[in-house]
């Protein structure tokens, strides 16, 4: 699933349980701005059992009312994984269980049986929790049902310099999201690692609608022009020790957005 925060673990033991826990009974808040990631490594040949038992579970929820959203994601670069984002308001969220709530309890049965089946695919996961900066982001574009949901998002993970932390951020709220918003960006999340990835790690998310967007100069590129793009870019240069962009499918089957609507706001992914 994907959330506004990010807390980032590796282990060998699967954390899908807890993200399941979590996104299960929680409700939706469309300003939830904690986001939480896991990413699932599968074992071989047991990708076709994964994603059938988590459409199970996505039905499993659809009959018990469950008010929060999650969203499920393949990554088409770097290792092979399927990538699940929550969103929550408050931290307390995550200390919510299936258990907790007592209309879930008829379902709780069969939802421990599905979690045991899931996690069992489960070669290891990792989890990050992030946190949204409003004041960065561009949120106009939200999605309302699943069907407005981006086939694709690019997944900037930058590194930022210590002691550069301040001037990179303000060149983001002056130049980036100001001309990513003049290019036409319905959605451009700007997300701090809170826990499981480095403190100076800064995640963006843009959508795509197909991957023959790429074919055409980026929206910021557009809207600075080229000589402006690349002051821009130096600058940048120098606030970066690395940074690595990815590519994920929205995985409509495995995710689930309940009716009132999800806790994603959707249009771009970094």
């Amino acid at each position: 699933m994907f959330r506004t925060l990010f807390v980032s673990t590796r282990t060998t033991v699967p954390a899908v349980l807890v993200l399941f826990a979590v996104s299960g009974v929680c409700h939706a808040q469309p300003d939830a701005n904690i986001q939480m990631t896991t990413h699932n490594k599968i074992r071989p040949g047991r990708v076709g059992e994964f994603r059938d038992v988590a459409a199970k579970l996505v039905a499993l929820c659809k009959e018990a009312g469950c008010e929060q959203s999650w969203t499920v994601w393949a990554k088409q670069s770097g290792e092979r994984e399927f990538v699940t984002v929550t969103n929550h308001k408050k931290w307390a969220d995550l200390d919510v269980q299936p258990g907790d709530n007592p209309k879930f309890q008829p379902h709780l049965a069969e939802w421990r049986v599905l979690m045991a089946r899931l996690n069992d695919t489960i070669e290891s996961s990792s989890r990050v929790i992030g946190e949204l900066q409003p004041d960065l982001s561009i949120q106009t574009g939200r999605a309302t049902s699943i069907e407005q949901m981006p086939a694709l998002a690019r997944v900037h993970r930058v590194k930022v310099r210590q002691e550069r932390m301040n001037d990179f951020m303000k060149l983001i709220k002056d130049e980036v999201m100001p001309g990513n918003q003049k290019g036409g960006v319905k959605w451009f999340g700007v997300f701090r690692s809170r826990f499981g990835a480095p403190a100076n790690e800064v995640r963006t998310v843009t959508f795509l609608d197909k991957w023959a967007a790429l074919d055409s100069p980026a929206p910021l590129r557009k809207a600075l022009g080229e000589d402006g793009f690349q002051a821009m870019a130096a600058k940048w240069s120098t606030m970066v020790e690395e940074h690595t962009w990815d590519i994920v499918r929205f995985q409509k089957e495995m995710t689930y957005i309940p009716a009132s609507g999800p806790t994603l706001s959707s249009s771009s992914k970094d």
